[in-house]
């Protein structure tokens, strides 16, 4: 599963990069068209920048169409091999322009066609390292055109130039080894990493879930409990808003009861020590009992 997200990954690279190398074509052809206008026929340049610009508007539309379109791991390999095609395609038309244009006898022609062509080979390590089958096909569709024509011709450079090409595309092979390398631990460590934030955030979630479980099942064991908040006045009144105005009406009555009790002092002593009992059993009856006590409740007390 691994594996298939990181080809993938390099494919929808290699699409993103095919861009740069269309702009490139457009803007080398021109002036290789220009430079080569005098040494070769107008005829067969016409039908060599045709050719090129057809493969190019089809490449764009590859691309669009590859970023369209969902992929699968079956698909994505043969976008992978159609990238292929068209890189060597494109290669095949610059080495026929390299044969064409290798001219020992005109130095300007012969050193533009050098310098179009390592360039171009040059430029296919960051575009198409992606997938190396890509660069690899690129650069030999392209090299090996002027490796042949150097090999036809009877030329005191023949032998340096072959020399150069070979070495450059040795030098290009490995460099397209390491930077495939690169790309797919680069590919593989974004991967990781988007693989982490998932889990992390999983990770999160279920936090918040058993966060919010335990808030509803306390929330839920909060219940009145009557002795402990009668025995505490604080939590008597948190509990019973009405606590306050309940022992108001208590002290109102405790103060008459009192003040009976002041004007009865001719009563015997036995009859004021009923009173003020029934006066304390009153008030401890009051406080202690809950909010839906009733008036009745406490006449029967009395």
């Amino acid at each position: 599963m691994q594996e298939d997200k990181i080809r993938q990954a390099l494919v929808e690279l290699l699409y993103r990069n095919s861009y740069g190398v269309v702009i490139s074509n457009i803007v080398i052809s021109m002036a290789a068209v220009y430079v080569l206008r005098t040494a070769v026929s107008a005829n067969w340049l016409t039908g060599w920048l045709a050719a090129l610009y057809l493969l190019t508007a089809v490449r764009v539309l590859a691309s669009r169409r590859f970023s369209s379109r969902s992929r699968d791991r079956g698909s994505i390999l043969r976008w992978a091999w159609l990238a292929t095609a068209f890189s060597c395609m494109s290669g095949l038309l610059w080495g026929v322009l390299g044969w064409v244009g290798f001219m020992p006898e005109a130095p300007i022609v012969l050193s533009f066609t050098v310098i179009v062509l390592t360039g171009l080979v040059c430029g296919t390590v960051p575009s198409l390292s992606a997938f190396p089958p890509a660069l690899v096909g690129s650069i030999l569709a392209t090299v090996v055109p002027v490796a042949l024509r150097c090999l036809t011709t009877q030329s005191d450079i023949s032998g340096a130039f072959l020399f150069l090409l070979a070495s450059l595309v040795a030098i290009n092979f490995y460099y397209c080894r390491i930077t495939y390398r690169m790309l797919r631990e680069t590919v593989s460590l974004r991967l990781e990493n988007e693989t982490l934030v998932e889990h992390l955030q999983e990770e999160r979630d279920r936090a918040q879930t058993a966060d919010r479980a335990k808030t509803r099942f306390l929330a839920s064991r909060r219940l009145p409990y009557w002795g402990s908040a009668a025995t505490y006045p604080p939590a008597r009144r948190a509990i019973w808003p009405a606590g306050r105005n309940r022992l108001s009406a208590t002290s109102v009555g405790c103060s008459t009861l009192c003040s009976i009790s002041r004007g009865s002092m001719r009563a015997s002593s036995r009859s004021r020590a009923r009173r003020c009992r029934c006066a304390t059993s009153l008030v401890i009856f009051a406080m202690n009992s809950p909010p839906r006590q009733n008036n009745a409740d406490l006449r029967g007390a009395w």
